[in-house]
Parts: C-alpha cells; structure tokens; sequence
C-alpha cells in the first residue's frame, strides 16, 4: 500500500508549526491572476449568508466542511453546520448545501480523538468535541485544514469531484482514533449499514439521510454509499450500538450506530484517510475512489481541486482592491459549488423513480436545486460562464420530470426527492433563464413540452389559477395565495419564452397572456397587490406590511415583483412620477439584519426585493437605480459577516456579482440586462464560444456612481437595456462606461430608453 510522504512532526511545537504553510497558501496574492487565491470561504459563514468553508470541487458531489459543536442544534445557527463563532469542531461532515434556511446533510461524519474512548457519540453530538482557533484555521477552493487544540491534532482535507483525502497529523499518542459518527449529520438518519473489514482498514457502509426542513430523516430520505480507507492498518477497531461500545465489532446496523479506529501514532503520526461516495452503490462509491484519488497523493488531489476552480474562477477577472476582489471573487465561488453532481464516474445515477440510470458520456446528472432562489440570478451566471454544465442541469430537470418527481419538475430537489419548500413553479423560469443565456445542449421540444404540461395541469393550486387568473384566498396557516400568484404568472411567461424561441406562436401567446393574471390581484384603490376571496371581492381590512397571502415577505415587498410587465405596473400605479414616489418611500430604509417580513421597506436579505432597486429605470430616473445599486453592493464585504442574508445555494451572491457588474438579469427568460453602470474600472468577461466581454469604467469608485456616458465598441449607447444579442458572436465586444459623482439626468432617462416589458406580444 502507498504511503503519505507528507511530513512527521515530534512534538505539540512542531506538530502546530504545520499548519502555518498552509495558512500562508490562504492568503490573498495581490499579483497573483489564478482565481483561487481571491477566494475566502469564511464570508457568508458569520452570522448571515449560512455557508460552509470546506473543500468542494465546482459542483461537487462531496463537499468536506468542519462541523461546530451549538447550544442546541435544531438553532437556526445550526443550519449550514458552521458558524464563524463558534470555537468547538464535533465533526468533519462529507455533504453540505451552501446558504440554505434549513438543516439538511452534513452526512458521514469523521473525528479524531486521543485516548481512552469514554462515551458513545450516537445521541452526544459534544463528545469528543475539540476546540479550536481561527489562527489556526484555513481554507481556500478545494481545502480545508484546522490545529484542533484539546487534542493537538491537524486535520487537512481536499478532494475530488465524488471523493476526497484527509491528513490527520496527531501527537504522539498510543491511542490515536478516527470516529465514524454518521447519526451526527443535520437531522440523524433513519437506517444505515456499515462493515469494517477485516485484513484490510476500510470500512463500506450505507445511510439512510434526509429530513430538509422537517427534522426528521423519514422525511425526503436519500440513500448515501460510501468506502472509507485507511493508508495503514489499525490497531483496534469497534463499533457502538447505541451507548454500548462493542470493541472488536465488525458490522453496525440502524440508526443508532457508530463505529471507531485506532492507531498507534507514537513512531508514523501521519494518518491519511480517502473516502468515496455514490448515491448507487457501495461498488460504486469505490468505482469513483479509484479513478479520482487512485494513490495517496493529498497535494497531488488538492492541486487538481485548485486548477479546475481556476479554470472558472477566471472566467471573470475584475481591477479593483484586494478586498473587493475577494468579496467578487468569492461570489462568483459560491455559485459555482451547486447544484451537485449525482452521477457515478460510470454514468449511474438513481433518479426520481429509484431506478439506476445512465447518463451519456461527458454529460452529468445535477441535484439540490434551490429554484425559487436561484432563478433570479445564479441561472444566468452559470450560463452565461459554463454552458455546457448548464444545459447539463436543464437536461437533469428534465430527466427528474420524466422520471417520476412527483410535482413534474422540482419545486426544491434535494438529491432525488422532493421536498415541496417554496411556492410556484420556479423550475420554469429556472430552465428559462438557462436556455436564454446560453444553455444550448439540451433536448428543447421535450423540455417546452414538459414546460407546457407543468403550467397547463401541474401548478399546486393551479387549476383555480387558471380558471379564475389567481390563486384565492384561504383561511390555511400557508395561505401564500398572492406570491403564488405572482409566481405562476413569472412561471407562465418564462414557459412561454421558450415557446417562442421554438417558434411556438400559439404558445407563446397563451402563455404571454396569461402570465398578465398577476394584474387580477392589483387593487386600483390601494394599489397593492392584495389577496381575493374565490368570489372575487378584496380581503379586508389590508396591510400593506402584513405577511397574510405571501411567502417570506408581505405586499409592499412583492408589489414591486413582477418583472415581466414593469410597465403595466408603473402605469397602474399613476405612472412613472407616482412610481418613483412609491419607490423611494420603500428604499427610505434599507433592511438587512433580521427577518423582515412585516417591514414595508426594501429587505436586502431575500429574494422578492432583488429586481426592486433597478426599477427606476422605468420611471425615467435611472440614475436613481444607479447609485442605490452600488450602495447596497457595499453592504457586502469581505468578512464572515459579508452576506446580507442566506446565500440560498448562491443566489445572494450572485445578486452581489449583478450588482457590481453594473447589469442585471432582470426578466426571466430574455436574454439581457438593465445597466446601471460597473463599480470596477475593468472588468474582463469570458464567455464560451470565443466571447469576450471587455468593460472599462473612468471613475468606477463610490464617489462616482452614475453613468454619464456609455459606448459599445466606440458608438454611443443611450438605452439602459442590453440585450445578449449585441455581445458579439465571436471577439471581444466592449462596454464602456463614463461614470460622474453627480446624477446625469439626460442619459437613458427618455421613454424608448428603458428595458421592454411584455404583454401578450413583445413590447420590442
């Protein structure tokens, strides 16, 4: 068997002296041009944001991330696994879901420990807890390493795409272990099997996980496969069923199982561990270890991890400071870890059905889409930088629809299960958003097809919204019958873009028309979007700032979300002067701590108010739009504390890359931007196809935000919609941009100056 050729240490001194090589490859190269080195997986990890800082390759199926010891874990703290904050480690967890609101994964636990084994972890997720310091902490794209104090032992870990290395360098210690302590993942499991082998130190096993917002792991379960080895041969193993330790046991069975190894590190106090997972097989799982981490190679697999997150990562190069390098750079990092790869290096995959698939060569099944988030911004990012992964996630959708998940296409796929969180029907817009900004290798009549089927019969609560043009009033707890509303209609005109880019009229022009039903819920005297009873009459008494009808917000916040007709709604509300009034009463404060659903203001922190600052530019008063969206861009920041809400599977950072870029996705489904203008004086964008995109901003900084000017390849731009058909086809096309400290008022402020807005037919 191979041995690690990585470093043996003789004392605590020089065991912590480690570490400090790997702290200084964390640090930011301010020359350096690979991507990586901007990258800091600590912001979004403090207090908002709810992102882990482990070592994940771009889309990775195992994603290998610390896990703290909380108060209680069911806290909403709790939820990414990590907390900035805390100063205690339980765990190193194999599976994690960036920024999401509730427990879920933080599957297959491993820990060392030293000494006499003294408790059972099975209902203990404190025991064998180590405290550690953040001096002593680092990460970076595809790495991970931590000095855990109480027991003087590093952990380093990297990985692959479905599989990873860790390095346990422990002091010098008779009894040295690694526990395995699946029944501490987010929400436990519901069943599981593990046998350790008996001449060799592996261990293959299974779990039964799952529970995403519910607690309970019978909710939405998935079943994980996993081979974990050891690159030398224990000195004990054993296992625990319940809180009774069997020293010598060989096979765990349940959901209250453990298991523990040890070793004696007095004279090799290197250990090194790989682990491989499969959502198919425990053959599988070791199928995917093979090929991806075939020798004992940790710098080898992490160097691998690295490249191909430059390979990405450098698709966007930006000039600016370091710092906001970083929180760009960064960003553009987070919407890059999901959705996650499902598929075995074989091909297998286990869909919606529970029946083993294959997925055709070069191509991968996608998993963990968080669509009612990420259609707004992180669709059209991954589309726009890695196309051919993105028509790979459009054509996993499609596969979930044909394959048995149970709502057509996901609401909010974890793994291969449906876990019903969010409303309307956001895969349309999702695939939309794709196929619109440059996802092309993708069966598209089958997909408008499935699209068609799902807004015509597969809506929740759809029928009444098509029968009567929005979703009624009900006296249930989840009565979110206005934003379900909203939702089915941005649904229905994205499954109509799609229609129309196959040349589907009728379609298009049925769906185009009924995505107008958002307009049935407008109160003309109020002028609100409002909730109605089945016979058609206003609830009353109404409040603007209550969060009856809507989901995660209230009217004030979602009246401004309907981004498909911004016309039709700055005209419903007395036209643009009245609308510009509207929409500075709601940016007079700006909110981002706390959950704000019954707050009349602009809520920074979640979805419904993403598209809501560049609405100006409909008003006639785009310079407005302009300074707002890089003042609240600054509330990012390079730090744990960075992210203004959860980062929702990178939705939140993306909004943040929009922002800063200066163009903004606005209209699900059409390929352009409303333009506000770069907070970077150059920014380089490579797209597939030979696509470049060159931006340059005199004066980009915070005391000139407004555009005073803007050329495409030297010819005057006045309009503040840029549609994707002017980048050009092959080349570089350049933007460039004048930006002033004070407001000009002439540029795109005319009537033909602001983005389209469609009714029943396109508006241009």
């Amino acid at each position: 068997m191979d041995q690690t050729t990585l470093p043996q240490s003789k004392s605590r001194e020089t065991t912590a002296l480690l570490i400090f090589p790997a702290l200084l490859l964390c640090m930011i190269d301010v020359h350096a041009q690979t991507g990586s080195e901007f990258v800091d997986p600590f912001i979004g990890t403090g207090k908002a944001g709810n992102c882990y800082p482990g070592a994940q390759a771009p889309f990775g199926m195992i994603s290998w991330s610390p896990e703290n010891v909380f108060p209680a874990y069911d806290d909403p703290y709790a939820r990414p696994g990590y907390k900035y904050g805390q100063d205690s480690i339980n765990g190193f967890a194999v599976t994690h879901i960036d920024g999401v609101g509730c427990p879920a994964a933080h599957d297959l636990p491993f820990m060392p420990a030293l000494g006499p084994l003294e408790g059972s972890p099975v209902n203990d997720r404190r025991i064998y807890a180590s405290r550690f310091r953040h001096e002593n902490e680092c990460a970076s794209p595809g790495y991970y390493s931590v000095m855990l104090d109480d027991i003087r032992t590093e952990v380093a870990l990297t990985v692959s795409e479905r599989s990873g290395v860790a390095s346990f360098t422990f002091p010098s210690s008779r009894e040295a272990h690694v526990v395995f302590r699946p029944t501490n993942n987010a929400n436990g499991i519901a069943d599981g099997s593990f046998v350790i082998e008996r001449h060799s130190p592996r261990m293959t096993g299974w779990i039964v996980s799952g529970g995403f917002c519910s607690g309970s792991p019978l909710a939405s379960p998935y079943r994980l496969y996993f081979v974990a080895e050891f690159n030398r041969l224990y000195s004990a193993s054993g296992i625990w069923e319940g809180e009774v330790r069997v020293p010598g046991g060989r096979r765990g069975y349940g959901k209250a199982t453990a298991a523990y190894f040890t070793f004696d590190c007095r004279a090799k106090r290197n250990l090194m561990m790989r682990i491989g997972l499969s959502y198919v097989s425990v053959k599988n799982a070791m199928r995917n270890l093979r090929s991806e981490i075939p020798r004992w190679d940790f710098e080898g697999t992490r160097t691998r991890a690295e490249r191909a997150w430059n390979d990405i990562l450098g698709k966007i190069t930006v000039k600016g400071s370091p710092g906001d390098r970083k929180v760009f750079t960064t960003a553009l990092y987070h919407n890059m870890l999901q959705p996650s790869i499902f598929d075995d290096v074989n091909g297998e995959y286990t869909g919606f059905d529970d029946r083993i698939h294959t997925v055709p060569p070069a191509h991968h099944k996608y998993v963990n889409f968080s669509l009612w988030d990420t259609y707004r911004t992180t669709a059209q990012i991954q589309a726009l930088l890695v196309p051919e992964k993105a028509s790979d996630m459009a054509s996993s959708l499609l596969l979930d629809a044909l394959q048995g998940a149970p709502g057509g296409f996901p609401i909010w796929g974890f793994y291969n299960r449906e876990t019903w969180i969010m409303n309307g029907y956001s895969a349309l817009p999702f695939l939309s958003n794709l196929i619109a900004f440059g996802a092309r290798d993708v069966d598209l009549p089958s997909l408008k097809r499935m699209m068609i089927r799902a807004a015509d019969s597969l809506y929740p609560r759809g029928a009444k919204y098509i029968r009567q043009g929005y979703v009624p009033d009900t006296a249930s707890k989840w009565n979110y019958c206005v934003s379900m509303s909203i939702e089915y209609s941005i649904d229905d005109f994205a499954a109509s873009r799609v229609c129309a880019a196959l040349g589907d009229s009728a379609g298009y022009r049925r769906l185009a028309a009924r995505s107008q039903n958002v307009f049935n819920l407008f109160n003309p005297q109020t002028k609100y979007l409002q909730r109605k009873t089945e016979s058609g009459s206003w609830v009353v008494p109404f409040d603007a700032s209550a969060e009856e009808g809507f989901n995660e917000g209230n009217s004030a916040q979602y009246t401004w979300s309907i981004p498909h007709n911004v016309a039709r709604l700055v005209d419903s509300l007395g036209g643009p002067k009245a609308a510009g009034e509207r929409l500075d009463g709601f940016f007079s404060q700006i909110l981002i701590d706390g959950w704000n659903t019954t707050q009349p203001y602009y809520w920074m922190g979640n979805e419904p108010c993403f598209g809501a600052p560049f609405l100006y530019n409909w008003t006639g008063t785009p310079w407005k739009s302009q300074e707002l969206v890089k003042r609240i861009a600054r509330s990012y920041d390079a730090t744990p504390d960075g992210l203004p809400g959860d980062d929702d599977v990178g939705a939140m950072s993306a909004m943040y890359l929009f922002m800063s870029l200066g163009l903004y996705p606005s209209i699900p489904g059409v390929g352009g931007f409303v333009v506000t203008g770069p907070a970077f004086p150059e920014v380089t964008m490579r797209l597939a196809g030979g696509r470049t995109v060159h931006m340059v901003a005199e004066n980009a900084d915070s005391l000139h935000p407004y555009v005073s000017a803007m050329r495409i390849d030297g010819a005057p731009y006045r309009s503040t919609w840029l549609p994707l058909s002017l980048l050009k086809p092959g080349g570089t096309t350049e933007l460039r941009f004048d930006m002033a400290a004070r407001p000009d008022t002439a540029w795109g402020s005319a009537p033909q100056d602001a983005p389209p807005s469609f009714n029943t037919q396109d508006s241009r």
